[in-house]
């Protein structure tokens, strides 16, 4: 029997080529495996990191058509509820060099409440707003000089002019992601429209338990029929895209398994023209045919299966790291 065994371990590494190409096959097609069938909640996880750095942890957005009050979750699933007011406001530079002209850039002034939006990840807990200061964008500050208590006017309903000062500087992070933003206080937004009243009809909700997205989403559309409501993660259009892209790769792992089968079938019939000389060999020795069948059904195990065996070693190695 030992001579059986050094023979097949020696036929094995005789074939080097054959065994190479074995391993490579299996090796690409258990990848593309583990990326279908890991696809759609990896895809999920990325999607949800991607509106995690500039939504926080909003899951919802609501957009009414009339304005809301206070009662506005009232009987929704427990809830953060962040609303919102948004005013635009223009800055013009003049262009180095030539002073005749100015570059106008278009500043988002938002009205929000600070300790809600700290809360969501929104904004940094370092903020600075309220009592007419205001957080500006740091790419909005290097371009127009602006530094923390330094003056600044926003131009509210009809150019409406109020005076802030610069409480703080913020990196990009959460809204600050969106692009050139400043960030005010609710009350303070209130300045810049003519009545002295806001509507808010923009709202961010950060649903407490994740489970209950869906019955929350169901929520808002029932008791404001009119309003648009925007599931971030759960949206029809966010599963179509994830669908797809899964879908493609389930065809690609088709095509691969449809390549090992072919390969694998190929291969082993090769080695059963090879091994009528083994055969004979065997049986010139006195060894019995079933000793025989088992030490080929053996070698054939160990070239198909090793390759699985390291693959499944790599991908739990994988989804350890993830």
């Amino acid at each position: 029997m030992r001579l059986v065994f050094k023979h097949l371990f020696k036929n094995i590494w005789a074939h080097k080529l054959r065994t190479i190409m074995l391993i490579l096959i299996i090796a690409v097609c258990s990848f593309v495996a583990m990326i279908s069938f890991d696809m759609s909640g990896s895809l999920s996880s990325m999607i949800k990191g991607v509106f995690a750095d500039s939504m926080g942890t909003t899951d919802i957005e609501v957009e009414t058509k009339s304005p809301v009050d206070d009662s506005f979750a009232d009987g929704a699933p427990e809830c953060n509820v962040l609303k919102m007011a948004v005013m635009g406001s223009s800055f013009d530079r003049h262009l180095d060099y030539d002073s005749s002209y100015v570059n106008r850039t278009q500043l988002s002034v938002f009205g929000l409440e600070e300790k809600t939006a700290i809360k969501m990840a929104l904004v940094r807990d370092t903020i600075e707003i309220g009592d007419k200061k205001a957080a500006i964008s740091e790419s909005f500050a290097d371009e127009f000089g602006y530094e923390v208590g330094d003056k600044i006017i926003f131009h509210g309903e009809q150019d409406k002019p109020v005076e802030f000062t610069v409480g703080s500087i913020e990196k990009k992070q959460g809204i600050f992601n969106s692009g050139e933003i400043a960030v005010i206080s609710i009350d303070d937004m209130k300045e810049l429209t003519l009545s002295g009243e806001l509507e808010i009809t923009d709202i961010l909700v950060d649903v407490v338990d994740d489970s209950k997205i869906d019955d929350a989403e169901k929520f808002f559309k029932e008791k404001y029929p009119t309003a648009e409501v925007v599931n971030f993660l759960e949206s029809k259009e966010v599963k179509d895209a994830i669908s797809s892209i899964t879908r493609i790769f389930l065809v690609l792992f088709a095509v691969c398994m449809l390549l090992v089968i072919f390969v694998t079938i190929s291969v082993s019939e090769r080695m059963i023209v090879d091994k009528m000389s083994v055969v004979g060999t065997f049986r010139s020795l006195g060894i019995s045919s079933k000793t025989t069948t088992f030490a080929l059904m053996f070698e054939n195990a160990i070239l198909k299966c090793s390759p699985f065996v390291r693959q499944c070693g790599i991908i739990e190695i994988y989804q350890n790291e993830v």
